[in-house]
């Protein structure tokens, strides 16, 4: 197998699945590794035995080999991704569902106490300020 046998949308279609799987797979470790992770609005907890993550990080790396094996016989290279674009657009992103979540939007879902309306966007607008200035930020760093 190699490059020949694909053209140029069924080789971005294939890119594509083995990012998203190594996306996964990165994911996955840090999860395994990592154990737990504790927020304001969630909590993540591990309770895969050690046995069990042992394994399923060998299976891990196992897949990362096949995908290396395969992104060399197909000619992928790889994208070359900034942390910062990266974490910039993911903060973006955040501030539109920030947006979704302040109180005139929320009558979509039934009615709306002014106490709210007064205590919520002003506090999500603060957040989105600070996603904006961090975002921006990150953006300044370098040219995309």
């Amino acid at each position: 197998m190699d490059r020949a046998l694909l053209n140029d949308s069924q080789m971005r279609s294939v890119t594509v699945a083995l990012r998203v799987l190594e996306e996964a797979l990165d994911r996955a470790e840090q999860l395994l590794t990592r154990g737990t992770c504790r927020c304001s609005t969630y909590e993540v907890t591990c309770a895969v035995d050690a046995p069990c993550r042992e394994n399923v990080l060998v299976l891990i790396e196992r897949m990362r080999e096949k995908i290396q094996n395969l992104s060399s016989v197909l000619g992928i290279e790889p994208e070359m991704q900034d942390a910062g674009r990266q974490i910039s657009a993911s903060f973006f992103y955040c501030w539109e569902v920030l947006e979704g979540a302040k109180a005139g939007m929320l009558k979509r879902y039934g009615a709306v106490s002014p106490t709210l309306t007064e205590m919520l966007d002003p506090l999500i607008d603060e957040l989105i300020g600070l996603l904006r200035e961090a975002g921006n930020e990150l953006l300044s760093q370098k040219q995309f």
